[in-house]
């Protein structure tokens, strides 16, 4: 950098609001890649490597069964594309013969090399800044020193490099969108509640998202992600690590009790906002529901690469179970162990009716079939390149074992499941669930499932004739409410079932 360019970038720090100055050309006469934005930022790449979002670990202590140290998507197996760690980056050739970026570092914020927890000047400049900084930025696989890297691809970019350097930005809801919509291979895949629509979201699909001009709150992602020295709030179910302590959550900006209506509000206690309010989702946009690795691949017309053969659904309805917070994760090299549902547990929330402070929330259920050692019984990593050019799954599952040094014994396959929060597709509040959803005979909640089963007896007697003479035939749904009612407000709800009340 130049000497007046130092002396620009003091004037900037020193007398300029940095909490809104973008505008960098007075400041950058050159772009040489992320080293340019070191020569002022080297505080805030360091924050950066830091960061899960460029580790891609961190803090794992609310996945209560992980090992001791930082975990992530690197190290941990998941029931979409597999395991990053052997499918970084890569370049793949279609059926016609295309060249076509692959690799799952296509989504994380450096040029290609893997992250590395200490901070050498070869690691901070392997940051790539403008992919969050840019929205006019974009970038391609490329040969750098022999090695496969993310060059600036200024084919498809609408300003130059320098200028895409100079005319930077805080992080912007596309910012995020470019990777967050196409995670597990495709628009609206993974998560079923983040799609390419999102980004013009109508008041019916998003009604944080949506404009003011649409009827919506006109939120950005990081309203609610709220960060701080590049660490990003917000946690989901099936995600180990943790990368700000802020939470996120509807009492950031709303009340516990936002309805004024004791009946309605009394449910905030042991009920999740996202359970009325996201009453189905991937609404627009179909969404990944069972991934079957077990059976042939399916070719994309499109891009000329084969998928997994993957069911679609639009319109879903959620899952509900009981969450404290906590997650329980399938270890990467350990048998696979049906749980509960007679399923691999990937990723599952941990909690009950009994714990105190637990919620019951809306949940996203991916199922899959997935390789598995027939003597080891753990599942197994596939090369997914292989797969992607091909469609053949035996051959990826046998490369993808040597890719970790394992021993390859054949594989057979075994059907996992992965619980995914729900916390976009927010609906109008006319949309929300009605009482009649899930009481006076609405089947939205199991709730003997979810613990709320009234107990037999009380006192050595029938329940309710412990007290009462039996007057069971009289109870219809509104005698049973108002009755009810009565009793809650007199006794714990221990009295009657197996919990106390969360009040």
């Amino acid at each position: 950098m130049t000497k007046p360019a130092l002396l620009a970038a003091l004037y900037f720090l020193l007398f300029t609001d940095t909490a809104t100055h973008t505008d960098h050309v007075s400041l950058v006469e050159n772009f040489e890649g992320t080293k340019t934005c070191l020569a002022c930022h080297a505080a805030e790449a360091a924050d950066v490597h830091a960061s899960v979002h460029y580790q891609w670990k961190g803090d794992a202590s609310e996945a209560v069964n992980l090992p001791q140290g930082p975990a992530g998507k690197l190290g941990g197996i998941n029931d979409f594309c597999i395991y990053p760690d052997i499918n970084w980056i890569g370049r793949l050739t279609n059926v016609s013969g295309q060249t076509v970026d692959g690799g799952c570092a296509k989504c994380h914020p450096g040029l290609g090399e893997k992250p590395d927890a200490s901070p050498t000047q070869a690691q901070l400049e392997n940051i790539d800044c403008l992919i969050c900084h840019s929205d006019s930025y974009k970038r391609k696989t490329g040969w750098v020193d022999g090695s496969l890297r993310f060059v600036p691809d200024t084919e498809r970019m609408s300003v130059s490099l320098l200028e895409a350097a100079r005319h930077i930005t805080r992080p912007t809801n596309d910012s995020c969108l470019n990777c967050h919509t196409k995670a597990g291979g495709g628009d609206n895949f993974k998560r079923g509640d983040l799609s390419e629509g999102s980004r013009t979201a109508s008041r019916d699909l998003d009604v944080h998202l949506a404009s003011t001009a649409a009827g919506g709150a006109g939120l950005s992602c990081t309203d609610c992600h709220v960060t701080r020295d590049h660490r990003i709030a917000g946690r989901g179910t099936d995600l180990r690590p943790r990368d700000s302590d802020r939470q996120v959550g509807c009492t950031e900006c709303h009340s516990d009790a936002p309805h004024q209506r004791w009946d309605i509000d009394k449910h905030t206690a042991r009920v999740d906002c996202t359970v009325c309010h996201i009453p189905e989702f991937a609404r627009e946009t179909a969404t990944d529901m069972d991934r079957r690795w077990d059976l042939p691949g399916v070719l994309h017309p499109s891009t000329g690469l084969y998928e997994p053969h993957m069911e679609m659904m639009k319109g879903v309805t959620p899952v509900y179970r009981f969450s404290n917070g906590l997650s329980r994760f399938y270890i990467f090299g350990e048998p696979a162990e049906a749980g509960p549902g007679g399923r691999v547990e990937m990723a599952v929330p941990e909690g009950s009716i009994q714990d105190v402070g637990a919620k019951i929330h809306a949940f996203k259920r991916h199922q899959a079939t997935q390789p598995m050692d027939p003597v080891s019984r753990r599942l197994l990593p596939l090369k997914i390149g292989i797969f992607f050019q091909t469609g053949d799954v035996d051959r990826a599952v046998e490369e993808g074992v040597g890719a970790v040094g394992w021993q390859y014994n054949g594989h057979e396959y075994v059907e996992t499941e992965r619980y995914m929060g729900l916390f976009h597709e927010v609906a109008p509040k006319e949309r929300a669930l009605t009482c009649s959803n899930c009481h006076y005979g609405g089947t939205r909640l199991d709730f003997d499932s979810l613990g709320y089963t009234p107990k037999t007896e009380y006192n050595g007697k029938p329940l309710c004739v412990a007290c009462h003479e039996d007057e069971s035939d009289d109870l219809e749904h509104g005698v049973f409410t108002d009755v009810h009612r009565i009793h809650t407000r007199r006794f714990d709800c221990s009295r009657c079932h197996g919990f106390s009340s969360a009040n």
